[in-house]
Parts: C-alpha cells; sequence; structure tokens
C-alpha cells in the first residue's frame, strides 16, 4: 500500500483547508502524480477535512488501499470521449494529469495526446466554479530543443513539429495557453507545474518509463538491459516532493508557469547500474549512442523560482526514493496492491 505521512513543508507551508466543504477534479487517478495525490487527500479526510473527490481513470483501476472510500466518486472511461467527458459535474479544483506523461503512450496515440492536453482541458476550465483553482501537470519536455541546461521558466526550447514527440510538445504548451487564458478572466485561475521525472511508489506495471522499466526487468526477469550506451543525463523528483510543490502551485502559486523537478542528477547507465545492484542483478549496456534519437540528451530543471516562492529547503535523497519505488513494484508484482 501507499505508506504517506504530511513532510513538514506541506504541514509548514499549505493551507488544505482551502479544501474544506469542496469539490475537487483529478484526472489520470490511477497515474503516478494521481495515485499519490488522491492518498494525500486519504490523510485530509482522516484528520477530518471534508471534501468532495472526483477521480477519473482509464484503463487502470485505483489502487485497493483507495477502493471504497467514501469521499471518492469514480468515473471510469475515456476523457477524449465527448459524451463521457459531459458526464463530469462542476467542481472548485482541478488537478489535469491525464495528459500522458510517458513516451510509449504519447508516441502511440498522437491525436489523443494533442485532444487530452488542448479541447479536454478547455472543456474541464469551462466546468470549474467561480474563483475556482486549476493545476495543469505540463512537461519538462516544452525545453526541448533549447541548449540551456538547467532550464529556466523564462527559456523555452525550439523543436520541429514534425516529430513522434512533437504532438506531446505542442500540446502541453498549448495547454500552458490555456491556463494562462483562464487567469485572464479574473474569477478563475491557473497554473501550469512543468514536471521533469517524477517517480516513486504509485506507479503502474505497464509504465514505460525508463526507471521503472529497469526496475520491472530486474525483478521478473533477473536482469537489465539498457537500449544503448545510457550516457543521457536525468535529474529525478521522488514524487512526494513532486506532490508537495503541485499541491503548492495549486493553492499559493502566484504565477502561470512553475517548474517541478528534483536534484538526484544521474545519467541512466549509472542509473541502470544502480538499480542493478540494489536487486543483485546483473545489467548490460547497448553497443550504440542514444536509441531514442528524439529524446533529450540532458534533463534538468532550474528550480531557483520556485524554491524561492515556497520556502521548500530538501528533497527526498535518490537512494531512499528508490529503495521505497523498488518495494512497491516487488509487492505490485507479488499481487499485494
Amino acid at each position: 500500500m501507499l505508506d504517506k505521512k504530511f513532510s513538514k513543508f506541506a504541514l509548514d507551508k499549505i493551507d488544505f483547508h482551502q479544501f474544506s466543504n469542496k469539490t475537487i477534479l483529478i484526472t489520470g487517478a490511477s497515474g503516478l502524480i494521481g495515485t499519490n495525490l488522491l492518498s494525500y487527500f486519504d490523510l485530509l479526510a482522516a484528520r477530518g477535512l471534508n471534501f468532495r473527490l472526483l477521480a477519473v481513470t482509464n484503463s487502470n483501476s485505483l489502487p485497493d488501499c483507495l477502493q471504497n472510500k467514501t469521499w471518492i466518486t469514480e468515473f471510469h472511461g475515456d476523457l477524449s470521449n465527448d459524451i463521457f467527458l459531459a458526464e463530469i459535474p462542476p467542481f472548485d479544483f482541478l488537478f489535469h494529469a491525464a495528459g500522458y506523461g510517458q513516451p510509449g503512450k504519447f508516441k502511440l496515440d498522437p491525436l489523443k495526446t494533442i485532444k487530452l492536453n488542448t479541447s479536454v482541458l478547455l472543456h474541464l476550465a469551462g466546468k470549474l466554479n467561480m474563483n475556482g483553482k486549476a493545476v495543469f501537470l505540463s512537461t519538462s519536455e516544452v525545453y526541448s530543443g533549447s541548449c540551456e541546461i538547467p532550464s529556466s521558466e523564462d527559456r523555452l526550447g525550439t523543436y520541429s513539429t514534425n516529430s513522434d514527440r512533437s504532438p506531446y510538445i505542442e500540446a502541453k504548451r498549448c495547454g500552458e495557453a490555456i491556463m494562462y487564458s483562464l487567469n485572464q478572466s479574473g474569477n478563475r485561475f491557473g497554473r501550469s507545474a512543468r514536471v521533469a521525472l517524477a517517480y516513486g511508489p504509485g506507479g503502474q506495471v505497464n509504465d514505460v518509463r525508463v526507471l521503472n522499466e529497469f526496475i520491472i526487468s530486474g525483478l521478473r526477469n533477473g536482469f537489465i538491459n539498457v537500449k544503448d550506451l545510457g550516457e543521457a543525463m536525468r535529474t529525478y523528483c521522488y514524487v512526494d516532493d513532486a506532490i508537495d510543490l503541485i499541491f503548492w502551485i495549486l493553492l499559493h502559486g502566484t504565477s502561470d508557469v512553475y517548474n517541478v523537478g528534483g536534484t538526484s542528477r544521474v545519467s541512466i547507465s549509472n542509473l541502470a547500474e544502480l538499480i542493478a545492484s540494489k536487486l543483485e542483478v546483473p545489467f548490460s549496456l547497448g553497443a550504440s549512442t542514444n536509441k531514442d534519437v528524439t529524446a533529450p540528451a540532458d534533463v534538468q530543471l532550474d528550480l531557483t523560482k520556485i524554491i524561492e516562492e515556497s520556502r521548500k529547503d530538501s528533497f527526498i535523497p535518490f537512494n531512499e526514493g528508490l529503495d521505497q519505488t523498488i518495494h512497491w513494484y516487488r509487492e505490485l508484482l507479488a499481487g499485494a496492491h
């Protein structure tokens, strides 16, 4: 199960009472971010805070530990289906986390990817009650094509529109524009969180992001195979830290856009080696350089803005986060969730 507790940052810096007697919508509720958001609302409910939560799921159901909660109303269906989308009632707060975060998924259905991050978001924005607040989960991929590392909020990349990643990148940029336009209404508030490489407990077995793939392969197959030389650099953010920042952005953020990332920097080859060591399995590297030539060679966000404004001063160490993630997937594969 998801064993959660509030961080000192959450207790000191976030006014969760804004949710009191309100209706909250979480899309992508069975994904990594969505599942962990729900687990924090479970803590709030246990503390006696009253609210109604609408959880939208599609292919996966909620973990067993979040089933049969009286404060959750689950909507199971495809948000890109206009009939299903129309069934969702109005709400006061929105976490739009249904726009895909896995290259394997957004490449598989580019038109749906565009719709989830644009017209679906626009429709949901129309259901937001007066003085309501929304946070759109954008992505660090909007910096693709930029040479600036770490990437700051005011320096977007330039990326070709005829690429297998462009539907995802351009749709996220459009989603951010929708949030900006929502702010101009004067009676509703939209924020965008450019999330980079969140990881941790709460993921699904079919999650094809590289860190999860390495763990699942090690547990299932007894070995880890890196498709290339693993030279790409990544900076990971433990999901609890990401959730802290997403809550803060929604409830207290004053800017249109914030970076949400971590401080755990590692190459793909070193990541494979570290996970293999923890699982006590062998790993191997491919013979070529970057197998996916469209993937960024380096991902690292400039967190100056979010840290200065939120005053978050600590992040979960990578070793601790990896141990928790491995434990989650070990139990998930054993059928414990």
